[in-house]
């Protein structure tokens, strides 16, 4: 047993390591081929909402949204902050050093974890959960699980709440859990959807489970305690309980409506625009393939397609990062043939360093 887990930890490390490097290849590249930039030495990754994320750390949540925009910074959860917090404190490091170190930290996580369970993820052994692991991590849309995003701590949260869950690890699964509705509103709709798939199952008997709760269903009412808990402080910091979604809709007009609408409206409006709509039907036709072949779980695909069309119900902007960043569509890669494998994810890795370097740019279209 104690060799396997240092076997998993080590190609865990690897297959973390390996692909961290290449984001770094990808990025210095980028700054060689860039004019120099107009302030230091290299182009800055931490753009858009990264600067929230810093001001987070740097002074805390706001108590009111700037007059000229009306935004604010509670918009944003508070689990990554805090996360980089600490070990800025640790390591001395400034804030952009100290997030992407934390995110290759989580990805060297989240390798282990798809490593030691990767049956619960339909893998059927190392190679596969391989090759799941390379078009996950070299995907274009992993820039956001490398920069000061949270998408890496969603991912890996997750992946947790779900693995540990599944297995009946039921307290690793409440702490991720918590973890993860602190990170985004959209973390609860994991305990959500686990929950309707356990009253599926118990469903000849969910009075007595309701009555006399299980492990599984005490760790899903503790995995919610993370959003409620941003919920509560902003109660008592602001006065507005809700004043996360108040000020999307104030500061950056973001209220929610028909998603199917979006969409079609996107579909016939300008090329980002359709860029957005081609990333959630990629991903929505990624998740019925891998639901289909059996190689995708039905609640982590109902999870990654429901956090995509949450925000897609107010507008089509940034709709890569929400369907593409997130992990249980590459779980269809290892259906391919091999040599379609490594096509594809060499293909990804090309897609990750043209990507890198529109978004040094600040490229709009990936916000």
């Amino acid at each position: 047993m104690t060799d396997l887990l240092r076997r998993h930890l080590l190609l865990a490390a690897i297959i973390a390591g390996l692909s961290t490097l290449c984001f770094a290849a990808f990025y210095l590249t980028a700054n060689a081929l860039l004019p120099s930039p107009p302030e230091g030495w290299s182009w800055p990754l931490c753009i858009w909402d990264c600067g929230w994320y810093q001001s987070i750390v740097e002074r805390g949540y706001d108590r009111m949204p700037d007059p000229r925009t009306m935004s604010a910074n509670f918009a944003f959860f508070p689990a990554f902050p805090i996360g980089v917090s600490l070990l800025m404190k640790l390591t001395g490091l400034p804030f952009v050093a100290s997030g992407l170190i934390l995110n290759a930290l989580l990805s060297w996580l989240f390798c282990w974890i798809a490593l030691k369970y990767k049956s619960e993820l339909n893998l059927k052994d190392e190679a596969e959960t391989t090759v799941f692991l390379a078009a996950f991590l070299l995907s274009p849309w992993s820039l956001y699980n490398r920069i000061p995003y949270t998408e890496m701590l969603f991912n890996v949260t997750a992946l947790g709440a779900f693995v540990f869950w599944s297995r009946g690890n039921y307290l690793a699964a409440a702490v991720f859990g918590v973890v993860l509705t602190a990170t985004r509103p959209t973390g609860i709709l994991l305990p959500l959807v686990l929950s309707i798939e356990l009253g599926y199952r118990e469903r000849h008997r969910f009075v007595d489970l309701l009555r006399r709760p299980d492990g599984r269903l005490r760790a899903l009412a503790v995995m919610p305690l993370g959003l409620a808990a941003h919920i509560v402080f902003l109660y008592f910091h602001i006065g507005d309980p809700l004043a996360y979604s108040h000020v999307q809709e104030i500061g950056w007009g973001v209220s929610l409506g028909n998603p199917l609408a979006v969409l079609v409206a996107a579909s016939v409006a300008g090329l980002k625009s359709q860029y957005g709509a081609a990333a959630f039907l990629l991903a929505s036709a990624a998740l019925l393939t891998g639901v289909l072949l059996r190689r995708i779980p039905y609640s982590l695909a109902a999870v990654a397609w429901l956090a995509a069309c949450v925000p897609l119900a107010a507008m089509i902007t940034s709709q890569p990062r929400y369907a593409l960043a997130l992990f249980p569509i590459y779980l269809v890669v290892p259906a391919a043939p091999r040599v379609v494998r490594f096509a594809l994810i060499a293909m990804l890795a090309l897609g990750q360093a043209v990507i890198i370097y529109f978004w040094l740019q600040k490229s709009t279209a990936l916000i």
